[in-house]
């Protein structure tokens, strides 16, 4: 593993105690900060992004340690990969302890996917939650190409391979082709959400037009289960264990 590597899973703020061996410490302390993505490179260590493999080992680490009675994820992301998404919350499924999360200033889409199955979800009143939509935007350059005199040859072998390019005009049919697969890709967010936090998929539907809500907002409509702060947390926490919860740290 390179130095740069290292840097990204320190300044992305996955926190875990090694195997969360503090003999004092019963409840794994997990930060979720930034956008979450599979896979990072030395590039993004200057940027707000996690890696989802580094949450789920996280996890399992809390899983397998017999230490450890709860796990308490902080959560602050702007969303991400829905794929990575779907690591995180794979992940907290198998837990198998309670799972509590509090979100800071948002957790939004793939974020939002991420810590959609916790055992419990709080989060502040002016916290922003939900973000649940699909983006394939993207910049044309065309116009800009052509003010720099430059011109694009496309040599391609399938149909659909420049799909997307943006040194190419989007043609009608590959517009169509793009919304469909937006779509698609938008039900199946639906369904994992609706899954994850006990609700009927036509709920979360009508909520997934991509806007936000604030956490008064997210726990009257069921997407998060409590308003309130971190010490909240820590008694919610304590109530499921029966003691005391004292959180690993670094």
């Amino acid at each position: 593993m390179t130095i740069g590597i290292v840097l990204v899973a320190v300044t992305a703020f996955i926190y875990w105690n090694g195997l969360f061996s503090q003999n004092t410490c019963n409840v794994a302390n997990i930060s979720l900060q930034g956008g979450v993505f599979p896979h990072l490179t030395e590039e993004d260590a200057t940027q707000d992004l996690v890696s989802s493999k580094d949450i789920r080992e996280a996890l399992i680490s809390a899983r397998d340690d017999s230490s450890i009675e709860a796990v308490l994820i902080s959560a602050d992301s702007s969303g991400g990969s829905t794929v990575a998404g779907q690591e995180v919350a794979a992940a907290i499924k198998e837990v198998g302890k309670p799972v509590a999360v509090i979100v800071g200033d948002m957790a939004l889409s793939a974020g939002y996917l991420a810590i959609s199955p916790a055992d419990v979800i709080f989060a502040y009143e002016q916290s922003e939650i939900g973000s649940i939509g699909i983006t394939m935007s993207y910049l044309e350059n065309v116009e800009k190409n052509k003010k720099d005199g430059l011109s694009f040859i496309e040599l391609a072998s399938g149909k659909f391979k420049e799909i997307g390019n943006p040194d190419k005009p989007l043609l009608w049919e590959e517009r169509q082709l793009l919304q469909k697969q937006a779509d698609g890709y938008h039900d199946l967010l639906v369904d994992d959400i609706a899954e994850n936090r006990n609700l009927p998929p036509e709920r979360i539907r009508s909520l997934a037009d991509g806007k936000f809500f604030s956490g008064v907002e997210a726990k009257k409509l069921g997407l998060i289960d409590e308003v309130g702060t971190y010490f909240d947390v820590l008694r919610w926490i304590e109530n499921k264990i029966g003691h005391k919860a004292i959180i690993c740290q670094l």
